[in-house]
């Protein structure tokens, strides 16, 4: 239960699993793995999921709230939201409740069980993070054509490794763009960085 068995997941054979893999990986699973790690990124799951000290008198109806926010920025309601977030912060498609799953991790953290025993959820994001950006991801080798805006003849391509690293970007300053332009700033330096 505290392992993070998400690759295994994404590699199974047994075809009940591959029908729910289906169902998840074609609904945006990997823009939601980014809206989730950029969330998580930014200090807005439960204390609890920072700080195991926590998480023994921790509210497990805190995880599921943090869920719905995120869940609403993404428009997707509970249905479509549950079933990527267990896949995405456990590793599984089927198991316990997430909340119950995620507290019971931070508590074995606490009580200094062997971190060969289990994945940390900073580990289990970064593990999420490096899936989403790869070449691995559900983005594969497809390319997108971006227009110039003042160049109308003018195309660029981008892969989806490089639009997949400008999301994660994106995710991580959209509180902070208080304008379209200051966003498309912020893009623009992190491209030209890339």
């Amino acid at each position: 239960m505290n392992r993070y068995p998400f690759t295994e997941t994404l590699g199974s054979t047994e075809s009940a699993e591959q029908k729910r893999l289906k169902t998840i990986l074609d609904d945006d699973f990997a823009g939601f793995a980014v809206a989730l790690a950029a969330s998580f990124d930014n200090h807005e799951a439960p204390d609890y999921c920072y700080d195991a000290v926590l998480a023994a008198d921790a509210d497990e109806s805190l995880v599921l709230k943090w869920l719905t926010r995120v869940g609403s920025r993404e428009n997707r309601d509970k249905k479509r939201l549950l079933m990527p977030a267990r896949l995405a912060l456990t590793g599984s498609t089927t198991g316990i409740d997430v909340s119950s799953q995620l507290k019971l991790l931070q508590c074995a953290l606490d009580a200094g069980v062997d971190a060969s025993f289990l994945v940390p959820m900073h580990e289990r994001i970064r593990q999420l993070k490096d899936w989403a950006i790869s070449d691995s991801g559900s983005f594969g080798g497809d390319n997108i054509y971006v227009v110039h805006p003042r160049e109308e003849s003018a195309a660029t391509i981008i892969d989806l490794k490089t639009f997949s690293k400008l999301r994660m970007v994106y995710e991580a300053n959209r509180r902070r763009a208080e304008e379209d332009s200051d966003m498309f700033e912020i893009l623009k330096a992190a491209y030209e960085q890339l």
